[in-house]
């Protein structure tokens, strides 16, 4: 099983991979440490929007603007190398992003046991909206 110190390295990698591409500002505003912390920012909900392979999708506000935004959780205790390298690469590929047809990743919020990543919400009208725009 991986360590958490070895995760901690391939996420700050992840961080300096998705600065190289869009710039420094872009990813360090929107990615998180401690003493920063998501709890600060948004309400987490116990409501689930969803559940997939490695977990469940919930639902949080922010605190200020009253928005949803649905917040994707990743333990990242006892992570194997292999998970750890797909949390990684999710992380850096949704940082360097900026598609519109692709939800946008709002931020990510790293503490020793959790990576968060917090994503609009998406009702299914928008959904339908984007779909329509893409043909």
């Amino acid at each position: 099983m991986g360590g958490s110190s070895s995760t901690a390295k391939g996420l700050d990698q992840a961080q300096r991979n998705a600065s190289l591409r869009q710039g420094k500002v872009a990813i360090s505003g929107r990615y998180h440490k401690l003493p920063r912390r998501m709890e600060d920012e948004y309400k987490l909900d116990s409501k689930v929007l969803g559940t997939g392979y490695n977990g469940s999708v919930f639902l949080a506000e922010h605190r200020e603007t009253k928005l949803k935004y649905a917040v994707k959780g990743f333990h990242l205790h006892g992570l194997n190398s292999e998970k750890r390298e797909e949390l990684e690469s999710e992380a850096e590929i949704f940082l360097s992003m900026d598609h519109p047809h692709v939800a946008r990743l709002v931020a990510v919020y790293e503490d020793e046991k959790m990576l968060n990543l917090v994503r609009p919400l998406l009702c299914l009208m928008q959904l339908s909206l984007r779909r329509v725009g893409a043909d």
